[in-house]
């Protein structure tokens, strides 16, 4: 089983831009050190006072190039925000760079103020979305041509669920979050929880999320990924 870390490269209250990338880039040093096997980023736009991961692919670049084992994906890029031949020009430029060690996760949000400030509706993420994902994979089948031949809104629905989503969060009691949603505690209850979850899912990648909402002394983060490279991650290997 795999094990890695979910970043969204956070920018703490009264620190600056200069040090949420610092703190990010120290975790991925650290990750890469303690042999977690990933690192994969989120997108996120019109934060500064949250994060600074607008450009998740100039972030992976940079995560490629200062490690040497680790892979680095986006979770997720999102398509419908971009020119999808450009999406494409970057991610496989990322690829080369990371030498393969590059995963494409793509989705269209379910949030729509980034959609509202680049002046995109909403209501056409879904048709926006899989236009693109089409037009990158007309893309990647003309180059492999190319190298071949060389070589010889959401609408009512959307928004009702999010609603009935948003519902259920404010319903759930504390005790049902903790079967369900998380998983936490001492390496020893972590080890019993995923294998718990292995058998019943069939996981085979385990991301933590060590950060969850940017609260998190850096101090308590790098030791709960050293715990999670150290003591938990070994157990299912």
């Amino acid at each position: 089983m795999d094990f890695g870390i979910f970043m969204q490269f956070e920018r703490r209250e009264g620190a600056t831009q200069a040090m949420a990338f610092k703190e990010g880039f120290s975790m991925v040093d650290a990750a890469e050190e303690w042999g977690l096997d990933e690192a994969w980023l989120a997108e996120i736009h019109f934060a500064p006072t949250r994060s600074v991961l607008s450009s998740p692919a100039v972030i992976a670049s940079s995560i490629a190039t200062r490690t040497k084992r680790m892979r680095v994906g986006m979770a997720v890029q999102v398509l419908p925000l971009n020119n999808p031949l450009r999406i494409a020009e970057e991610v496989a430029t990322v690829d080369q760079v990371a030498e393969g060690r590059f995963d494409f996760g793509i989705g269209r949000s379910a949030f729509p103020r980034s959609y509202d400030i680049y002046g995109i509706p909403y209501e056409e993420s879904r048709g926006r979305f899989e236009e693109a994902l089409d037009i990158i994979r007309a893309y990647y089948n003309r180059m492999s041509s190319l190298y071949l031949e060389s070589a010889g809104s959401a609408g009512t629905e959307a928004t009702e669920l999010r609603q009935g989503r948003g519902e259920r969060l404010t319903e759930l009691t504390f005790e049902e979050m903790l079967a369900t949603k998380v998983a936490f505690g001492s390496a020893e209850g972590l080890i019993e929880r995923i294998t718990q979850l292995q058998e019943e899912l069939g996981l085979k990648n385990v991301i933590a999320e060590l950060n969850p909402g940017g609260l998190i002394p850096q101090e308590k983060v790098m030791r709960s990924m050293e715990i999670l490279a150290k003591d938990v991650a070994p157990a299912f290997k």
